[in-house]
């Protein structure tokens, strides 16, 4: 339990340090040139917490928010625009985030007209709590800061977030007690039949319920199969836990204990059979990693 929670919040501190880099680096070059002169808190820093609070939740969040205090100070901005600046943030990343997981789910996708709705009625009550916030706080500018959160967060995020959920398949940062469920889930050891049942799994849940064709569902066999025979040639006693998911691509995610393993890479003792395995999974793969933690080997396909 405790190296449970120590990963969630070494996850937490990197997300949180991630979101105040990035909205330093959007804020601190452009005031400090005058590129644009709609007040200290408008920018192209105004398309980072919509997009962050809803795929890295509060702790992106935070960051932005603690990178709107950094930035002020380094730029000397007034004690009220700088509080100002920092609610606003906070009001906007975090009502995009509690917004639109308060109806369920465990994903942020933009393919459906619903869910643009959606994402626009949130939008533009976020904008509007942003600007009611600085003005409250700040005084005069607050109509700028609405519509510059709207129109950045419409014109920037959209691309972003549709990247984001159907192409690189980024799991968001759920509520608590929230669990993202995966269309396929499974395991797959040494023993014989092991691996072919996994892939039997795969077409019982995708392409007989027609999420996947024919074709797709040949790569992802293929992808499953070449990664988890490579993990289990060189860690034999190794449990691969595989989980799976389709949308515009495919996912696949392998997760398994023991020394760092990367199947991604060729080791000196392969031949040129290994390179074919190797070659197959590249030419399936739209990208693949490979990560290390705690014992724990973690390798991402895309398909």
């Amino acid at each position: 339990m405790k190296r449970v929670d120590a990963r969630r919040l070494r996850r937490a501190a990197v997300m949180a340090l991630a979101g105040a880099a990035l909205y330093m680096l959007a804020d601190i070059p452009v005031q400090a040139t005058h590129f644009l002169r709609f007040g200290s808190a408008v920018g192209i820093k105004n398309a980072l917490p919509p997009v962050l609070g809803l795929l890295l939740g509060p702790a992106g969040t935070v960051g932005c928010a603690a990178g709107s205090v950094a930035g002020a100070l380094v730029l000397g901005t007034p004690a009220p625009q700088m509080a100002g600046e920092c609610l606003s943030v906070l009001v906007c990343g975090l009502g995009m985030w509690a917004g639109w997981f308060a109806g369920g789910g465990c994903q942020v996708l933009l393919k459906k007209p619903a869910e643009y709705r959606k994402y626009a009625l949130l939008l533009a009550a976020a904008s509007a709590a942003a600007g009611a916030v600085w003005y409250a706080a700040a005084g005069s500018g607050a109509l700028a800061l609405g519509v510059a959160y709207a129109a950045m967060g419409l014109l920037v995020d959209v691309p972003i977030l549709i990247l984001a959920g159907s192409i690189f398949c980024i799991e968001p940062v759920l509520p608590p007690g929230r669990v993202y469920v995966h269309q396929v889930t499974g395991c797959v050891t040494a023993q014989a039949g092991s691996i072919g049942a996994f892939n039997d799994l795969l077409e019982e849940k995708l392409l007989l319920t027609k999420k996947v064709n024919m074709k797709r569902l040949f790569e992802l066999q293929n992808v499953v199969e070449e990664v988890a025979l490579r993990v289990l040639a060189a860690v034999p006693d190794a449990a691969v836990e595989i989980s799976v998911d389709c949308h515009d691509t495919c996912p696949v995610c392998f997760r398994y204990r023991g020394a760092r393993f990367d199947p991604l890479k060729m080791r000196r003792d392969e031949d040129e059979v290994d390179l074919m395995s190797l070659k197959l999974i590249r030419h399936r793969a739209l990208r693949a990693s490979h990560a290390y933690s705690h014992g724990e080997n973690t390798v991402r396909v895309v398909v």
